[in-house]
């Protein structure tokens, strides 16, 4: 980014007259605590830079940055070696990665023998629709010219034997989820059973949460709620409220007689292994009650971890499909690229970062859904990448939240659902560590939604709300907009999801950076 700002700069200003170079790497050197700019330029072999002329370019430089730090200027000839080519280029291509999932090494073809060299990728037609529609081209176009001092040629080839079905685009929760721990199963070991009513229970319990299917059921759990009752017919019943380490589930007992008095004992915050019967509801349609028959006391494990059904995360995106980051270039933008071009802090060099935001159809995240979800990675301090779509809920967005957020039934219909946009999102923020304004909000609703796919967001986090407090003292409120504007970073478009998420990350790296 910073490399195109400036060649477009330097030749603005001396009327072209260095067309022919191409920055190839920016660099900042300390020597006996003096810095420099190391600014490495190729050119091709029939053009060549007077001493003259390498004074005016570090003149030149020294004015668009508008420094006086050194500046070295170094001119080199790049000649393209097929060897060497391959591995440079899948790296550039970690930039497109819908690309490279697309393709492999044998995808990538180079013809060296002709003049110009040709280099051509074999691709899905469904990817080069993709490739044309983002000009990813003219991507590689600039990469060849910026890397080699010869001109290269390049172009995308249709394979139509790629092409993938329907079918594959189907989401596939299912096939794609396995345990945590696959040594063991979902069933929890409990200690000191000491049989209270009924029979012992042989059968180790199962999770709550799985406990959805009419048949038998065993579980065990902490009592959150006990209470005796008796029926109109005279007949003594208990009704209690059992919680694990997954969940909650209400159930009725019906002692014997010679049982009522041990059942009246039980007592809340009591540990309990049951055995029973998950019945249909015949009074309310799709419900189930729990008929206990055996219950004892025991000891619950401590320290217990879930072993949960985890979604692997898949191997290439099927609905969103991510983008390079491309920053609109002036002036400002290119003074400040350079005002921060000395070394990375450690914490932005050792970790990549997933910044995002949502726009929902309210506050709640078990009452309400997602419509809009973006997010930028950040890797080596700099945003590298874009993640964004309209989501469609569903069901029709209620018109205070339209009035937040703009967004209308019309912009959302025929967009993807949630459940297909989320696995691409866990794909594309895995590995980072998650960024958000107010980052609770925002990580309420994707860990909601996602236990349900089998996807969980166990990324480590960090709130721009709380590092603002922190760290910029005296602001008349910490919303976006105004720490934004407090950091001189414009906010164009507020409450829409990829325009508050790029603004989040500039706040994030400009904190980071202080």
């Amino acid at each position: 980014m910073k490399k195109n700002k400036l060649i477009k700069k330097l030749n603005d200003l001396t009327g072209n007259e260095f067309e022919f170079l191409r920055l190839s790497s920016i660099s900042v050197v300390t020597q006996k605590g003096n810095e420099k700019f190391v600014f490495n330029f190729i050119h091709a072999k029939e053009h060549a830079v007077s001493e003259e002329n390498t004074e005016l370019i570090v003149e030149t430089i020294k004015k668009i940055l508008q420094t006086k730090v050194k500046i070295e200027v170094n001119f080199d000839i790049v000649t393209f070696q097929k060897s060497g080519f391959l591995g440079k280029f899948k790296e550039y291509l970690e930039c497109h990665p819908s690309l490279m999932t697309a393709i492999s090494d044998k995808d990538i073809i180079v013809d060296d023998k002709v003049t110009p060299k040709k280099v051509s990728v074999s691709v899905p037609p469904y990817i080069l629709d993709y490739a044309n529609e983002n000009k990813i081209d003219k991507q590689i176009k600039e990469f060849l010219l910026g890397n080699y001092s010869e001109e290269i040629e390049f172009s995308f080839l249709s394979d139509a034997k790629k092409e993938e079905s329907l079918d594959d685009f189907a989401p596939d929760v299912g096939n794609l989820s396995s345990l945590e721990d696959s040594t063991s199963g979902r069933t929890i070991k409990v200690d000191d059973i000491r049989i209270l009513c009924g029979k012992k229970i042989e059968e180790l319990p199962s999770y709550i949460e799985d406990a959805n299917k009419v048949g038998p059921v065993v579980i065990c759990g902490t009592l959150t709620s006990f209470s005796s009752h008796t029926s109109q017919n005279d007949k003594k019943y208990c009704r209690m409220t059992i919680e694990d380490f997954t969940g909650s589930i209400g159930g009725m007992f019906f002692p014997r007689k010679d049982a009522i008095e041990k059942a009246d004992s039980l007592k809340t915050g009591e540990q309990v292994l049951v055995k029973g019967e998950l019945q249909a509801d015949k009074r309310n349609e799709g419900g189930k009650v729990f008929f206990i028959n055996d219950i004892s006391l025991c000891s619950l494990p401590k320290d217990f971890k879930v072993n949960r059904m985890k979604m692997a995360v898949p191997e290439k995106y099927k609905f969103v499909f991510p983008q390079r980051f491309l920053e609109p270039i002036d002036e400002r933008s290119l003074l400040s690229d350079f005002a921060s071009i000395a070394p990375v802090p450690k914490e932005l060099k050792q970790n990549e970062f997933c910044v995002f935001d949502l726009e929902t159809t309210g506050l709640d995240p078990k009452t309400n859904k997602i419509v809009e979800i973006a997010g930028v990675r950040v890797k080596d301090g700099e945003i590298v990448e874009t993640f964004s779509t309209l989501i469609d809920p569903e069901f029709p967005i209620p018109s205070e939240s339209t009035k937040i957020h703009g967004i209308t039934n019309d912009m959302v219909k025929g967009m993807p659902t949630l459940e297909q946009v989320l696995p691409d999102f866990y794909k594309f923020s895995f590995g980072t560590t998650l960024v958000a304004q107010n980052i609770g909000f925002d990580l309420s609703f994707i860990k909601h939604h996602g236990k349900p796919l089998n996807i969980y967001f166990d990324n480590p986090t960090q709130d721009t709300l709380t590092l603002a407090h922190k760290y910029l003292k005296g602001l008349t409120n910490y919303k976006l907009g105004t720490i934004a504007a407090h950091l001189g970073i414009p906010l164009t478009n507020a409450h829409r999801a990829l325009d508050d998420t790029i603004a989040t990350a500039q706040v994030f790296l400009k904190i980071m950076k202080r």
